[in-house]
């Protein structure tokens, strides 16, 4: 059995045909879907791009790789599950985006091909790669969106051509597992003027009322209050460029499926799409990742391995990336990674091997902007995010799927809040996992001053003809803006 992963990044796990959305197409998503199977509440280990992708290699959650922000290493001594597969006998390449940082750019994996979009220096550093467009979690990453074009999409052409190139290059005389990394449908939003024509006037971005807003949760409120600044049609152009991203990866990823399905090619294939995190995409009036609602703590996860994974099924079951790592291992035979989390979920179509326990986790620190510290714990339909220091959200996603009332006060759900947050923290400390973020914080300081002293130069850096970002329509009124208060 050879093996294929696809992960791209930041894909609202609703945004695919095969998902239920009402517009945007997805033939090739929806194919693996309709000969595999989707799992309909799969969720990230942390809603940020590097924790989740380093949980994801390890099968284990970010309090046990300890990498809880973008720019931290995953120490070379934690194997992967990139080790396991090699040690089984299997010729392993990462081609593009794993977001690695340090000086092991390998962590396992016997070929790596495509250098990746991000820093990977220790420390971090400029990131030159989007000049004249916005990648970041301000409102300005909205108004500047649209039809155009960015690195981001001749990043991922390239590394399409390279992945559909190794199936052929690849030694047929050994098993293979290839994971692919693609950078959309991360934002800038900004698609090609044909993608964007096709949902310009079919998306309408989600509706906020003031009562929502007025209950937005602490944690919550400075981002939703930021983000407020964009207009409708702002967000309306971001929407569509976004929906317009999703369309234009699910291409690359039916090239990829054309060539594992050649006749006389690849073989028996294990084919996986998923994301590292989800997209808020104008819901609760947010953007971007680093929440627990669904759409940003949710993740798509197709399957597809004939003869094992039943055809057009649909999965409701709790189960993460780092369960993803532990399905993938048992299914090759190859030995499981020790002392980890993840959990082989292939009990859910062989229920010979033993009951599914329905619960899962995700977590988020940061020392950015704010020091914010956080758990969701979810069992079957119910969801909860301890904040530290900050007030509890429950929610019933069975009837409450928007995640609009937070229960977390209401007298008659104290029972499972309290069973759900004894659930959180039973292995997880707050204090010590605050002490070592503010460690890593005042150690990165060094590393990054050290970083911006020495002459720029990121070997690992995917660099793309500079004339690649551009937008075909900026109005006028954001150059006004931007002469007026500096901040786009």
């Amino acid at each position: 059995m050879n093996i294929v992963i696809i992960m791209s990044d930041q894909h609202h796990p609703r945004f695919m045909g095969c998902a239920g959305h009402p517009v945007l197409e997805t033939p090739n998503l929806d194919a693996v879907a309709h000969d595999g199977a989707r799992f309909d509440s799969a969720c990230c280990p942390s809603p940020l791009c590097g924790p989740s992708r380093m949980s994801f290699l390890t099968a284990a959650y970010p309090h046990r790789t300890g990498v809880y922000a973008n720019g931290q290493p995953l120490p070379s001594d934690f194997p992967t599950f990139a080790h396991a597969l090699t040690a089984a006998g299997y010729q392993t390449a990462l081609i593009g985006r794993m977001h690695i940082t340090g000086p092991d750019q390998n962590h396992g994996f016997e070929y790596v091909f495509a250098k990746d979009v991000t820093a990977s220096t220790l420390g971090g550093g400029v990131l030159p790669l989007l000049d004249g467009l916005h990648a970041g979690s301000g409102p300005s990453g909205i108004s500047l969106s649209g039809p155009g074009g960015s690195a981001y999409h001749l990043y991922d052409d390239l590394v399409a051509r390279r992945a559909c190139d190794w199936i052929y290059e690849a030694d047929p005389g050994r098993p293979f597992c290839m994971v692919v990394g693609f950078a959309l449908p991360h934002n800038p939003f900004v698609c090609s003027e044909a993608d964007y024509a096709v949902y310009k006037d079919r998306v309408e971005p989600p509706v906020v009322t003031e009562e929502e807003a007025a209950r937005m949760h602490p944690a919550i409120r400075d981002t939703f209050e930021k983000l407020r600044c964009a207009t409708r049609d702002e967000a309306r152009r971001a929407l569509a460029a976004y929906c317009g991203s999703i369309a234009a990866l699910d291409r690359r990823v039916g090239d990829i499926l054309h060539a594992i399905d050649e006749p006389g090619r690849a073989g028996p294939t294990l084919v996986v799409y998923t994301s590292d995190h989800g997209e808020m995409a104008g819901e609760h009036g947010l953007w971007y990742k680093g929440c627990f609602y669904e759409p940003s703590v949710g993740v798509p996860l197709l399957m597809r391995l004939p003869d094992e994974i039943p055809a057009g099924a649909t999965f409701r079951e709790c189960v993460n990336l780092v369960d993803l790592t532990a399905t993938v291992l048992d299914l090759a035979g190859a030995e499981a990674l020790p002392d980890t989390d993840g959990r082989s979920f292939r009990r859910l179509w062989r229920p010979n091997l033993g009951a599914w326990e329905d619960v899962t986790f995700s977590e988020y620190g940061t020392r950015w902007a704010r020091s914010l510290l956080a758990r969701m714990a979810r069992r079957g339909r119910m969801k909860y995010v301890y904040y530290h220091e900050l007030p509890e959200m429950l929610f019933d996603l069975d009837n409450d799927p928007d995640e609009r009332y937070n229960l977390a006060e209401m007298p008659e759900y104290a029972p499972v809040k309290a069973e759900l947050r004894a659930l959180a923290l039973r292995d997880w400390d707050p204090a010590e996992i605050t002490r070592r973020l503010d460690l890593w914080k005042r150690r990165n300081e060094v590393l990054y001053r050290a970083y911006c002293a020495l002459p720029p130069g990121d070997p690992h850096i995917y660099r793309p003809d500079p004339t690649a970002n551009f937008l075909l329509d900026v109005p006028t009124f954001k150059r006004d803006r931007t002469l007026r208060n500096g901040s786009y």
